[in-house]
């Protein structure tokens, strides 16, 4: 089993979801998979983090691809991960296979200040064009360490559905993890409690929207797992109602139209459905990556914006 610690990187007492797959491979396509096992721990805003090996389509790596030294990353760039983040896999990025039809999601749910256990929360896997979660793949519930076992399949590109958390003391939540999960998974989920949203939105100065959802996001690089400085990130689904932040000197920063070196952007009163956000390097304006999300009125979406193929 891969183990892949998904942890909510500190913005104040908000957080974003990370945790992704190492990437590896040769010079033309750059693939994040491997059968290692991989641990990443955060803290504080932005925190610091440490890891082992590389992993498969959700596990962490702490090294990054490229031939040597320093460097821009990027395109066409030889080196390694720089202060803009290393982009030298765009172009040639590969997500894994699956490796079975049937995997095994071993989360536990954690609050992110006290990383006390959330025991009984209802947990739902669901297909990704299920937005509704009418029928899940699998229903669990939190036992007394804040753990279930969930059992997905991966069809063709891995799991590409997401988790509906639900429970007291919670906002009601959705949780993306990209690349797509092709093995056997494990990790320790962070969650942010009902009290501790409403005292963010309120150092922020936003109005939270109950017809409306919210996107907390991290970008990451070829590494896929280190955070990305300098890239902007749009949703394409954000009007004049929606708003938007990044971190930037571990604080949340309105005027900001960039990540630091937390990768992490929030986004606001988003209307209720599927979005696209895309990622792009601010000072070339290549684009990074774009994926496909859900929002639901009232209900956090965290995610990670990875390297896409």
């Amino acid at each position: 089993m891969r183990t892949n610690h998904v942890v909510l990187v500190g913005l104040l007492s908000g957080a974003w979801l990370s945790g992704m797959a190492g990437c590896g491979g040769d010079d033309t396509a750059h693939n994040p998979s491997s059968s290692s096992s991989a641990a990443v721990s955060s803290s504080g805003a932005g925190g610091s983090s440490s890891s082992s090996s590389s992993g498969s389509s959700s596990s962490s790596s702490s090294s990054s691809s490229g031939t040597g030294g320093q460097g821009t990353g990027g395109e066409g760039g030889t080196g390694g991960a720089g202060p803009m983040g290393d982009w030298t896999c765009l172009g040639t990025v590969m997500w894994p296979a699956p490796v079975k039809a049937t995997i095994t999601l071993d989360a536990s749910f954690v609050d992110f200040n006290s990383m006390a256990p959330f025991v009984g929360l209802t947990v739902k896997a669901c297909a990704k064009a299920d937005t509704a979660c009418a029928a899940p793949l699998d229903t669990q519930t939190t036992d007394a360490n804040g753990a279930v076992k969930l059992t997905v399949p991966t069809g063709t590109d891995g799991f590409d559905g997401y988790a509906d958390i639900t429970g007291p003391d919670i906002p009601n939540s959705i949780a993306f993890v990209f690349p797509y999960v092709g093995d056997d998974n494990a990790a320790t989920v962070p969650m942010l409690s009902s009290g501790t949203l409403d005292a963010f939105a309120a150092l922020t100065g936003v109005a939270l929207d109950d017809t409306r959802g919210h996107i907390a996001a991290q970008v990451i690089d070829c590494s896929f797992t280190n955070p990305a400085p300098g890239v902007g990130v749009t949703a394409s689904t954000a009007d004049a109602s929606s708003s938007q932040i990044y971190v930037k000197n571990n604080l949340p920063n309105g005027n900001a139209t960039e990540t630091d070196e937390t990768g992490v952007t929030g986004i606001f009163n988003l209307p209720a459905g599927p979005v696209d956000l895309t990622g792009k390097v601010s000072s070339s304006s290549q684009t990074t990556g774009k994926i496909t999300v859900l929002t639901r009125a009232k209900t956090i979406t965290y995610t990670t914006l990875p390297p896409t193929p």
